[in-house]
């Protein structure tokens, strides 16, 4: 079959996607219990390269109770805020936000406050 053509080749493509015949392995999620495929890497701890993986809602749960700051009294999770703020300064917000913190979505905060001093109607 040497003289035989490739199907893999052109648009549309003439093989099917997803169609290869070998085993795929899957990463299973690390719930205990949970069958479904773990997509989502999750930290076991802070500042840890050790990763959990859980499926899409498993990794929000998990984010939704993770605390950086867990098990620091106030004086060092001050420290380590001011440590991570610096070190991420090239990731700060806008200074648009910073100045003026959040509105309605379309307007700041300062624009609404005066809107309502001048009495506008802020929807329109």
């Amino acid at each position: 079959m040497a003289g035989r053509r490739s199907t893999d080749w052109g648009f549309p493509r003439w093989r099917g996607y997803g169609a290869s015949r070998e085993a795929q392995q899957v990463r299973m999620c690390d719930r205990h219990g949970c069958d479904q495929p773990g997509n989502c890497p999750a930290p076991k701890s802070p500042n840890s390269r050790d990763r959990w993986y859980f499926c899409e809602r498993h990794a929000a749960e998990y984010n939704q109770g993770w605390d950086y700051f867990a098990g620091l009294d106030k004086e060092e999770a001050a420290a380590r805020a001011a440590e991570e703020q610096r070190d991420a300064s090239g990731y700060r917000e806008s200074a648009f936000h910073g100045w003026t913190g959040s509105g309605d979505g379309s307007r700041s905060r300062d624009e609404m406050r005066a809107l309502d001093v001048l009495e506008c109607d802020m929807h329109a």
